[in-house]
């Protein structure tokens, strides 16, 4: 017995919006009335793409239509079966090459194309005017939709100027902690939600991870502002800290489809202030972006540390023989009894240090230090000390340009000054390049938050000594807040037998239970113990 033929209607409309629309509901009806006129075919309705553009083949690559696509290819949609569409800018509204060679790779398996709006029917014995009409009607398909998308673009142009001048607002959706007010066609807080990303702003300041601060609203039962999300999640959090709309910034976007890539958002001009409510001001903003940047750079953004944030000197502490990370691993004979240890040597690789440090040596010694350390005045900070070089380089070259530029001018007529103008091009090549560099450090300067003086040691000083109360139940953050401390203003603490190294942008310290030192480090940030103490100059020491 020969199979009857099968009609697979395709239907799609373009955006979810569309769905409260009756697009579908008229497109399967007609599929539907076709169906019903060829009783001798069987009729399968299934394949539906909703809110899936045909512009540039999204619904290929991944909606239904791909699935019936691979079908065809792979026979199971047969020769003399029939796709059904509402009209060819439902099957695509690709550019006519696009277009063509989807309808022609269709027909060609002997699969049927049936356009319900006119009654065509498409086959592989269809005549050159029939696919001449075809590609006509797709053609018309695809620049309507540009000039569509043209009109579209240019009316949300026109309301971001007028966003821009006027503070009008471009739509009703706003952040999750927004909603808008239909009287005052503006924006307002939602106060517990404002106050949950306060809080999220102070534990990242803090020195909490974004896997901490997640784990700790789970923990408190915090709603997520997601709806059916199932709870808090870092990558969320850590979305939060990143958007400008916490201070009240709208960034505008202009958006295109990609065929196998997510939609492209750019930048469309500068962002807008004041637009949303402010949350946390610039300034909060710029130190939770320093602190995220420096636990990066320090390798301090790989999850939540323990239940008591452990590692103290995570991100400075170095082993003494190869200057690699030090880790904290329990001592055999107890669980409660921690010790530093080089990480390379634990894992037997390029280090043979069998030393440990106890933790609690090591942070009794700190503390030590913390407590005798006094700085008489602020230290200028490296990318201060960074610039002031690089303005006083680029001042010397600028005044070798105008030498230069000098004596070309009072060259006589005819006299040879190329050599002049070669040296000339290398002067400006080389003040170009300075002031990008100066351009990179004054933007590092901005985001800086490193903390000078006594005021600093003094604050560091007293979140260690916080840090006795083994009973508070807020142990993991006085700790990360410590470790956020110390971070800001140490490069590097090396523990080695006897007593603690501390070094700060050319300056260094060591400490133990008797005496309290200070040193001059010729080599900026040496990596061991041997070049420390080969580059150091010990220039004061203390008894304690």
């Amino acid at each position: 017995m020969v199979k009857k033929p099968t009609a697979y209607a395709y239907s799609r409309i373009s955006t979810r919006a569309q769905l409260k629309g009756d697009g579908l509901r008229r497109q399967l009806a007609a599929a539907l009335e076709w169906a019903e006129e060829h009783p001798d075919i069987e009729f399968d309705p299934t394949f539906v793409d909703r809110g899936i553009s045909a512009s540039v083949g999204l619904h290929r690559e991944t909606g239904k239509l791909g699935v019936l696509l691979n079908m065809i290819e792979a026979g199971t949609i047969r020769s003399g079966d029939y796709l059904l569409v509402d009209e060819f800018s439902r099957l695509t509204r690709e550019i006519e090459s696009e277009a063509l060679h989807l309808l022609t790779s269709i027909i060609r398996k002997g699969v049927n194309v049936v356009t319900l709006v006119d009654g065509e029917v498409y086959h592989k014995h269809s005549t050159s005017l029939e696919l001449m009409r075809a590609l006509f009607t797709m053609s018309n398909s695809h620049n309507e939709n540009k000039e569509r998308t043209r009109k579209v673009a240019k009316a949300w142009a026109e309301k971001r100027e007028e966003a821009r001048l006027t503070g009008k607002k471009l739509s009703r959706r706003g952040p999750a902690w927004t909603v808008f007010n239909e009287r005052t066609k503006h924006f307002d807080l939602i106060g517990d939600r404002a106050d949950i990303i306060r809080g999220i702003f102070a534990e990242c300041i803090d020195g909490l991870g974004i896997t901490a601060i997640a784990q700790r609203l789970n923990a408190n039962k915090v709603e997520p502002f997601v709806a059916g999300s199932d709870g808090w999640h870092q990558g969320y959090v850590l979305t939060i800290l990143r958007s400008p709309s916490v201070m009240g910034f709208y960034q505008p976007t202009l958006t295109s489809q990609r065929a196998h890539k997510r939609m492209l958002r750019q930048p469309d001009g500068d962002p807008i202030p004041n637009y949303y409510p402010k949350v946390v001001d610039e300034e909060t903003f710029d130190r939770a972006q320093a602190m995220i940047a420096l636990r990066n750079k320090r390798g301090g953004g790989a999850g939540r540390r323990g239940k008591r944030f452990p590692n103290l000197i995570m991100g400075m502490g170095k082993c003494e023989a190869c200057g690699g990370t030090l880790v904290v691993t329990n001592h055999p004979n107890s669980a409660r009894v921690r010790s530093f240890r080089c990480y390379q040597a634990n894992r037997k690789q390029n280090c043979d240090n069998r030393q440990t440090y106890l933790c609690s040596d090591v942070e009794e010694w700190l503390t030590v230090f913390l407590m005798e350390a006094r700085m008489e005045a602020a230290q200028p900070l490296p990318d201060q000390t960074d610039l002031t070089h690089k303005l006083s380089a680029r001042r010397a070259i600028q005044v070798k340009i105008d030498n230069l530029n000098d004596t070309i001018e009072a060259a006589e007529r005819g006299e040879d000054v190329s050599s002049t103008r070669i040296r000339l091009a290398e002067r400006q090549a080389e003040a170009s390049k300075l002031d990008k560099l100066i351009e990179d450090l004054r933007t590092m300067l901005k985001h800086q938050t490193r903390m000078v003086g006594v005021d600093a040691v003094e604050e560091a000083a007293k979140w260690m000594d916080s840090l006795r109360d083994e009973d508070t139940e807020d142990i993991y953050r006085n700790r990360a807040k410590a470790n956020a401390i110390l971070l800001a203003l140490y490069d590097t603490i090396m523990p080695v037998e006897g007593g603690l190294y501390i070094l700060s942008n050319g300056k260094g310290w060591f400490v133990n239970d008797e005496i309290y030192a200070e040193l001059d480090v010729e080599d900026r940030r040496p990596i061991t113990r041997k070049e420390l103490e080969m580059s150091a100059t010990w220039t004061k020491t203390t008894m304690i």
